[in-house]
């Protein structure tokens, strides 16, 4: 048999209840804004593979692009 405890200490030991108040404002943003997302991708998601090329390309277009100016802002010029 289970050793009965009360409702309250079950809950003090439930790992968000005891993790989310000590958080510093930055990070409890960034957890809302996950909860939010994964709210608004729950609604909103469409498995149409159409739509899932076209994220990953546009993805690959900006990715590169910022690899190119991330790349180039270290490198010296030629002539001063």
């Amino acid at each position: 048999m289970l050793p009965c405890r009360p409702l309250y200490k079950l809950l003090l030991n439930f790992f968000p209840l005891h993790y989310f108040p000590h958080l510093k404002s930055g990070k409890f943003i960034l957890w809302c804004y996950l909860i939010w997302y994964l709210v608004t991708l729950n609604y909103y998601f469409d498995p149409l593979p159409n739509i899932w090329l076209n994220s990953l390309g546009i993805t690959a277009i900006i990715g590169f692009g910022l690899l190119l100016s991330v790349g180039s802002a270290g490198s010296k010029l030629s002539n001063p």
